[in-house]
């Protein structure tokens, strides 16, 4: 009997020793999985805070949905002659997602956002008038649209927010120098201010004549710009992109090669930049393939020289390039690559 009893002690006492074992184990793992969780709340906030509010929250998955208050058609992006959704998949810039969400190719496509973009040296308040009218006009054709519009001095700061120009240190002695020209200024904080809001940027002096930008737009396209008149380098007179865009941070660490480790390019400083990085980004040639370019998300406008029988030729002359538009692939008429005095007739174009 007493031998009985001394098993079943015995026997009871590693019952609870294997209890408490477990009872441990599952202590340790319900640590484990806390820690994981404080891990990924911490990672998330973290991405959250060095993201664009316009690209933190992914959108729902419906066939058309509004991001900043801009219209987003999903069905319009079939811009490939095949028509699948692998091809319009392949779009540069993939909308960041939180780790449980998930998504159809189409909807995991950035948006531009409805930004106009654009800067001076001294703010849109001191240019002539007929560009601030003009610059008023360009915004009433993008009804819902709020303006962005940067100075010197506003432009340097947003310049010195990024690492890409920020590589070089000679950058802010660079902007800083009565030396270097306010084209070159524009050409720089162009692609600072793209790349932190997104929008379309335009040049002050560029006129839009409608507002059929829109309609491209909100067809899914993740990049839009304008081939130059002669067909070889990027018109980036007007260039739209999304917040935190590759091939605007690209276009950026091109600019600081350029400008100050001795990268040699052809053209102009701004459009040469941009036409390398497409070429660079998207395996490009010098002359780029716009219809390969629409698979990936890419919308190019051309320029052309409109003849004086053209129905937007009303009261514009061939002089100093008046007669210069963008028309997209049906020459469909876009903008004027230069505006002309209001209210007048035989005015030459700003040049």
């Amino acid at each position: 009997m007493a031998l009985t009893k001394t098993k079943a002690k015995s026997t009871s006492k590693k019952r609870l020793i294997g209890l408490a074992f477990v009872c441990i184990l599952l202590e340790i793992n319900i640590i484990s999985h806390l820690i994981r969780l404080h891990r990924d709340a911490q990672q998330l906030q973290t991405v959250s805070s060095t993201l664009p509010q316009e690209i933190v929250d992914a959108p729902s998955t419906s066939s058309a949905f509004k991001v900043k208050g801009m219209q987003w058609d999903t069905e319009k992006l079939m811009h490939c002659p095949d028509h699948t959704a692998d091809a319009t998949s392949r779009a540069l810039y993939p909308l960041p997602l939180l780790k449980h969400q998930q998504t159809s190719p189409e909807v995991n496509t950035l948006r531009i956002p409805p930004n106009m973009i654009i800067n001076s040296k001294d703010g849109h308040n001191s240019e002539p008038d007929f560009i601030q009218a003009n610059i008023q006009s360009n915004l009433n054709k993008l009804p819902g649209w709020s303006m962005i519009s940067d100075d010197d001095a506003t432009c340097l700061q947003k310049i010195q927010r990024i690492d890409a120009y920020n590589s070089s240190e000679m950058m802010e002695q660079w902007f800083n120098s009565p030396q270097t020209k306010g084209m070159f200024k524009s050409d720089v904080c162009r692609m600072a201010q793209l790349y932190l809001h997104g929008g379309l940027y335009l040049d002050n002096d560029v006129e839009l004549v409608s507002s059929a930008v829109l309609n491209d737009l909100k067809g899914g396209f993740d990049l839009v710009s304008s081939i130059a008149l002669g067909g070889e380098l990027i018109f980036q007179a007007i260039l739209a992109a999304p917040p935190n865009h590759p091939l605007i941070w690209r276009a950026m660490k091109i600019s600081v090669e350029v400008l100050f480790k001795g990268r040699k390019l052809d053209g102009w400083f701004g459009p040469a930049v941009v036409q390398a990085a497409i070429e660079e980004m998207y395996n490009q040639s010098y002359r780029l393939d716009t219809q390969s370019l629409l698979c990936k998300g890419v919308l190019l406008f051309s320029e052309v020289e409109l003849q004086k029988d053209h129905p937007g030729m009303v009261n514009r002359t061939h002089e100093r390039f008046c007669n210069v538009a963008v028309v997209d692939t049906n020459q469909q008429l876009y903008a004027f690559s230069r505006v002309k005095q209001w209210g007048t007739t035989d005015q030459m174009c700003h040049n």
